[in-house]
């Protein structure tokens, strides 16, 4: 073929579908001649007419036009990226607060759990799947009787559950969630097995999803998800870590669409890591070498 085949993947545009779009650019990166798009409908059967009109349109979109869209309230909505103004203020950090850290076993969660504990003298439950690290016991010693480390995997909710219920036993009610749980992307799509698929996406998808209902009814002042780069620059061929992190940053959207009709407590902001030179290698070599020369961005360093 001259030109990519176009897929049109028709979906209802809640997180977990319509985080399928980041899948475009791992896609082609990996040498496929496929154009990939994306047409979120809202709930509700539309009529066949009008349904068959929307995917004659999305089809025969010209190759520069956006990937995602979607129907609302009747319209046909695009996705871009716009440049966003910074908050006119900052909200200040309760003091004395009690935070919820999964991904404990890591770098980033023992960085922001001091860098908070010293910021408001408040206190600090960290979640990880495995024995705490030498990274985490060096916060709990230094934190003494204001951390805590549950060792529990995100992705179960059952366990997630009792977790916050022990920490809110033993250090107080939870005022705020960061989720800086997730496992590194492997193998390109083509040779990744559905096992090294599902492990990638369990901690943004299940993890985000079980602390979201474990927590459903706290009057939470924030909920965090540490999210990538990637799930708009494209993960250079995996697929899995691109997508995941494209859930969760479409949870957050419909986290606060939750929050203004009252059912959810907290401002939900996903945010968009570059590459962080202290970090686990999550992306292939060559894809860290790629994305470090056409993101305009160097690596992050820890002290900025």
């Amino acid at each position: 073929f001259a030109d990519p085949v176009r897929v049109l993947c028709v979906h209802r545009d809640t997180p977990s579908q319509a985080a399928l779009a980041a899948l475009h650019r791992s896609v082609r990166f990996d040498g496929a001649r496929v154009d990939l798009r994306f047409l979120g409908l809202p709930d509700g059967p539309p009529p066949a007419p009008s349904l068959a009109a929307l995917i004659a349109r999305e089809c025969a979109a010209p190759l520069s036009s956006p990937v995602e869209a979607s129907v609302r309230d009747g319209r046909r909505m695009v996705r871009r990226m716009i440049e966003a103004p910074p908050p006119a203020t900052a909200t200040p950090l309760r003091r004395d607060g009690h935070v919820l850290m999964t991904g404990g076993g890591g770098a980033l969660a023992a960085l922001f759990a001091r860098r908070y504990a010293q910021a408001t003298g408040g206190r600090v439950t960290l979640i990880g799947r495995s024995a705490a690290s030498d990274a985490a016991r060096s916060v709990l010693a230094d934190l003494g009787s204001r951390a805590g480390y549950e060792r529990t995997d995100v992705t179960d909710q059952d366990a997630i559950a009792a977790a916050v219920a022990r920490a809110q036993a033993e250090r107080g009610p939870i005022h705020g969630v960061i989720h800086a749980a997730g496992v590194a992307g492997g193998a390109l799509l083509r040779q990744a097995g559905m096992a090294d698929i599902a492990a990638c996406l369990a901690p943004k998808v299940e993890g985000t999803i079980a602390l979201d209902r474990a927590l459903a009814g706290a009057k939470l002042d924030f909920f965090v998800l540490f999210s990538s780069l990637a799930s708009e620059l494209g993960d250079f061929g995996q697929g899995a870590y691109a997508v995941g992190n494209a859930f969760c940053d479409r949870f957050a959207a419909w986290r606060n669409a939750r929050i203004q009709g009252g059912q959810r407590h907290g401002h939900t902001v996903a945010l968009g890591w570059p590459l962080w030179r202290e970090g686990k290698g999550v992306l292939s070599a060559e894809g860290e070498r790629i994305n470090l020369a056409t993101a305009g961005m160097p690596y992050l360093e820890t002290d900025q």
